[in-house]
């Protein structure tokens, strides 16, 4: 669905999306054999910096990064996005 899609500014590498259950999800798309990531940390911990950054963690923590490369097929990415549908 387009309201869990990022903006197209943020859909270069990967194609991101923001789920509320993100760790449910990955399992799901792990156990049928499929990879997708769950990387967006803030850089607040890798600078030194001792404050919180509510934005960025609450993105982290809802973020899905998915293939969306020639090596990913789009036999695999019809299943992940089964897989995301039936777990919102």
């Amino acid at each position: 669905p387009r309201e869990i899609q990022l903006s197209d500014d943020y859909q270069f590498w990967r194609f991101n999306i923001l789920v509320p259950n993100k760790e449910k999800i990955l399992i799901e798309i792990f156990n049928h054999q499929l990879f997708a990531g769950g990387n967006y940390p803030s850089l607040t911990t890798l600078m030194g910096v001792d404050y919180k950054c509510p934005v960025a963690e609450r993105v982290h923590s809802q973020v899905i990064n998915l293939f969306n490369n020639e090596a990913f097929s789009v036999e695999k990415a019809k299943k992940i996005v089964k897989i995301i549908k039936n777990n919102l």
